[in-house]
């Protein structure tokens, strides 16, 4: 390694390449963006809140079209501690820790020069999707995230060296992917046709410890296969209620499937393709073919690379060719879109950079992860009393539950039609909440609850309300201009 390229303790910035240093870092990080989350918001996100009721049973298939992983791993937990807002965000944070690890770990392998390796594994700090969307309540796509890290991870490794012990954790990323996510297919796929593609990485993937991977990514696995194939519905009827696709695409001329998927690929990588595009050049067609990497050898990660995304752009092309979507999320684009950061950085790292290229990355970088927090501390204190939407995790749902009746959530007979206000409930009575009813009737003795921004009963109450003749009752808190509103009839 050249000298002027070593770590020094003036070079703050790249003593990010350290391991202890990366490890400070990582954990100061998500200790903040934990510790604003729990102290100034006792209020769930949608998926969090979808989890919690989930989770009050063991199933093989929740009818959500995910994979039952991660709510298994909570009903375990729910047999040992209480339900709480803490211990969802400590698991969240913990797989979130360990995919910035790895992330960092492939840095490492993938480069030499210390300012190309904290590039790399700040990379994530650049993407919206992770800097800021994670933070926001994702459940399976945090696992997702973590699998496609460890794919990664575990491709190098076999790459660099085929041992045994590689093969069994690229069969348990990859059983994990599945597990985390259907959409995990969306990353295999073209991965197993790049590495076929060229004799190096098809010399890894056909040798006899290979069956070990498919022996462990299929136990793993086969959990989320059952939960796929097992369900009532049809795949294809689960898949059509997701995106609400149909025939016909580009031969009818419907480019709804490329314009949806090149938007949201920009907003995805947004704004690290900005930052990118900026400093770094990218000729693509004239890489040297012996630079990256970060070790001698025929092996070329960055050759892969190029044959996997070149085969998602393939396979976005056919599918635009038949099939028209109405509508196609960029938090749906992991698979697809997670490695090119590294992609794009192995490219770069072939050609000098422009001048100022690297004080312009370190403090850019900077200024967005402060810009996120900063963000984020709008969003939990000033939504409620700047401006007129308050974003969800103000909504003061649990002060309107400490507003309720005394005795009135250990009604054995509690039955709450709304599945954020049931999962507040199970957290802040430590119950199990029936979130199943959907036909009220007017039998005595049961409790009907219900609850939102307005002080609105749903259509089903109203009519049970005429039905049986009683009157609704309500209870209110306010934090701001955020108001929320329980109902309910007894």
């Amino acid at each position: 390694m050249p000298e002027q390229f070593r770590v020094t303790g003036q070079d703050w910035w790249l003593q990010l390449a350290r391991p202890r240093a990366w490890l400070w870092f990582l954990g100061l990080y998500l200790l903040l963006h934990m510790g604003m989350r729990l102290l100034f918001s006792d209020t769930l996100q949608l998926d969090d809140a979808e989890q919690l009721i989930q989770s009050q049973a063991w199933r093989l298939d929740y009818g959500n079209f995910q994979p039952p992983f991660y709510t298994w791993v909570l009903w375990a937990l729910w047999h040992v501690l209480d339900p709480s807002l803490w211990v969802l965000y400590l698991i969240r944070y913990l797989i979130i820790g360990l995919s910035f690890w790895l992330w960092y770990r492939v840095s490492l392998l993938l480069f030499d020069d210390p300012r190309w390796q904290v590039a790399s594994a700040s990379s994530w700090l650049l993407l919206g999707e992770f800097a800021w969307k994670l933070h926001q309540g994702s459940t399976h796509t945090t696992l997702l995230t973590l699998a496609l890290v460890m794919s990664l991870h575990a491709i190098v490794l076999l790459l660099r060296s085929p041992r045994l012990r590689y093969y069994l954790y690229l069969g348990l990323a990859v059983g994990l992917g599945m597990m985390a996510k259907y959409s995990y297919a969306g990353f295999l796929l073209p991965m197993l046709l790049a590495a076929l593609a060229a004799p190096d990485t098809r010399d890894r993937l056909l040798r006899w410890p290979m069956l070990f991977a498919l022996g462990m990514a299929a136990l793993v696995m086969l959990p989320a296969l059952l939960s796929l194939f097992a369900a009532d519905a049809p795949v294809a009827e689960r898949l059509q209620d997701q995106t609400s696709y149909q025939l016909g695409g580009l031969v009818t001329g419907d480019p709804a499937v490329l314009l949806q998927f090149g938007g949201g690929a920009l907003a995805f990588l947004a704004p690290l393709w900005l930052v990118y595009a900026a400093i770094f050049k990218f000729p693509l067609f004239r890489s040297s073919p012996t630079s990256g990497g970060g070790w001698e050898g025929e092996i070329s990660v960055r050759a892969l690379l190029d044959r996997f995304h070149l085969a998602v752009l393939v396979f976005v092309l056919c599918i635009a060719l038949f099939v028209g979507i109405d509508h196609l999320k960029s938090r749906w684009l992991h698979p697809f879109l997670t490695l090119v950061p590294f992609w794009w950085l192995l490219h770069a790292s072939a050609h000098p950079v422009r001048r100022h290229a690297w004080a312009v990355l370190k403090w850019v970088t900077v200024a967005l992860t402060v810009l996120v927090v900063v963000a984020r501390l709008w969003q939990l204190l000033a939504t409620p009393y700047v401006g007129k939407k308050p974003s969800r995790v103000t909504w003061p749902v649990v002060a309107a539950l400490q507003q309720l009746p005394p005795g009135l959530l250990d009604s054995p007979a509690l039955a709450v039609p709304d599945t954020f206000l049931g999962a507040h409930i199970r957290v802040y009575a430590h119950r199990k909440v029936d979130t199943t009813l959907t036909q009220p009737d007017a039998g005595a003795g049961r409790v009907w609850m219900w609850g939102g921004l307005d002080r609105v009963e749903p259509d089903w109450a109203r009519r049970l309300s005429t039905a049986s003749g009683r009157k609704p009752q309500w209870a209110m808190a306010q934090r701001g201009t955020a108001q929320y509103w329980i109902g309910w009839l007894r």
